[in-house]
């Protein structure tokens, strides 16, 4: 206590501008403090629609994944076809 008592003697009072300024340094750390929580907020939301949008989703027929490869199969069938025919065209007419 002694020291601080000491010091307040040596250290000049702050003026009006030191003290408006320390004033509008705490309130602007503040609105900092609450942006960077809004960020962190709005970044889980994105985060959060993003997954709902484009995440794997819990519904659905359970052979819906086949309806795909059916597809696949029929297109691949004539190409397939194809290449038999002329493999056996090339190789086996001489």
């Amino acid at each position: 206590m002694q020291i601080i008592s000491e010091l307040q003697g040596k250290i000049p009072p702050m003026t009006e501008l030191e003290q408006q300024l320390l004033k509008r340094i705490a309130e602007l750390e503040k609105q900092v403090t609450d942006k960077d929580s809004r960020i962190a907020y709005l970044e889980e939301q994105f985060k959060l629609a993003q997954q709902k949008q484009f995440g794997k989703s819990t519904e659905g027929h359970p052979a819906q994944g086949d309806l795909f490869n059916e597809a696949e199969d029929i297109a691949d069938t004539p190409v397939k076809k194809l290449n038999a025919l002329r493999y056996r065209l090339i190789y086996h007419a001489k």
